[in-house]
């Protein structure tokens, strides 16, 4: 995996077009980062480092690909048509929702009601494995895996963070409860 990472990084530095990147590529990478950290090599402290120069080459890689998919965004007006990872994807329509909301001629209040919670959805990252997930709506949601990106009701975001299970990326005011 440490190969196809490295592969995927540099193919993105050398173009300068969005690439097709696997649905599922941060997943496999994800496990796979689970499984190095987890493993009980015989050389602990080679682990660690590529554990830790994997990292920052995923956050890399997915910081270059945000700046390809905001500037296709920006030039086309339309979402990226490659195939891209389902985190990137969340992301890209999460940004195209709040682009749509902003640009909306629906009324929308300029500082939403902080008490209105259920008007709040939330992006979050889980930071720990996590079985399923019932949401205040009664939908039931899961497993998660640390690095899994889903979007919530803001009140299920709050307890995630709370008990250190996910962490709040970004908030998403709706004018409908979703």
């Amino acid at each position: 995996m440490a190969a196809e990472l490295l592969n995927a990084f540099r193919r993105e530095l050398e173009s300068v077009e969005l690439l097709e990147l696997e649905e599922d590529f941060y997943h496999k990478v994800r496990s796979w980062l689970i499984s190095l950290k987890s493993s009980g090599s015989s050389s602990q402290l080679d682990a660690e480092i590529l554990l830790e120069k994997s990292k920052e080459t995923i956050k890399k890689l997915f910081l270059l690909r945000t700046i390809k998919e905001l500037n296709y965004i920006w030039s086309k007006d339309t979402k990226p048509d490659v195939r891209i990872p389902r985190e990137e994807a969340v992301m890209i329509e999460c940004i195209l929702n709040l682009i749509s909301k902003i640009c909306g001629t629906e009324d929308l209040p300029l500082e939403p009601e902080p008490e209105a919670s259920d008007q709040f959805m939330v992006l979050v990252s889980f930071m720990k494995p996590y079985t399923k997930l019932m949401l205040a709506d009664g939908r039931v949601i899961g497993p998660f895996i640390p690095g899994d990106l889903v979007i919530i009701p803001k009140r299920d975001a709050v307890e995630l963070e709370r008990h250190g299970v996910a962490k709040r990326i970004m908030e998403i005011y709706t004018t409908s409860v979703q």
